[in-house]
């Protein structure tokens, strides 16, 4: 499979430029990806479509590679959000979503500055859904970016 690039360095953008740039989606409608600071609480609510939300819950843990400070391990977490109204297009979706990250396990920063993207968890939360109302179901996909870099000014 054909993955798309990214010379993002920002994890959340490059899962969202990601996500966007992708094409073969389950649904006959594909699906927007935002960051989720960019669109508010009501607007998500109130989306019809099949809509991805990214964001950070942690912060960017660098770690020294080595003695001389030669490099610097970075690990980052982002998790997706899948809304949508359709029980299935929310499972499709976010199993593709996981398909799509996995593809990046052994990338070695060929379509991105990360070695590794690789999914770590995939969560169903159709059963926090109150019944005989029209809100989303909603699945999370959480990934891992991992990286070496250069430290100091470039």
């Amino acid at each position: 499979m054909s993955v798309p690039q990214s010379a993002l360095e920002n994890p959340v953008d490059v899962t969202v430029d990601i996500l966007n740039q992708f094409t073969n989606w389950p649904t006959t409608e594909a699906p927007e990806a935002f960051r989720i600071e960019e669109v508010s609480e009501r607007a998500r609510e109130n989306s019809n479509g099949i809509n991805l939300y990214v964001y950070s819950s942690d912060a960017t843990t660098p770690t020294d590679f080595d003695a001389e400070y030669s490099k610097v391990e970075e690990e980052s977490t982002v998790e997706i959000l899948i809304y949508s109204y359709d029980s299935d297009d929310t499972t499709a979706t976010s199993e593709r979503v996981r398909e799509l990250f996995e593809e990046y396990a052994r990338d070695n920063r060929e379509n991105t500055a990360y070695h590794t993207i690789k999914p770590t968890s995939k969560a169903d939360n159709k059963g926090s859904k109150v019944s005989r109302r029209t809100d989303h179901y909603i699945d999370t996909v959480q990934i891992t970016f991992e990286r070496l870099r250069t430290p100091g000014l470039p």
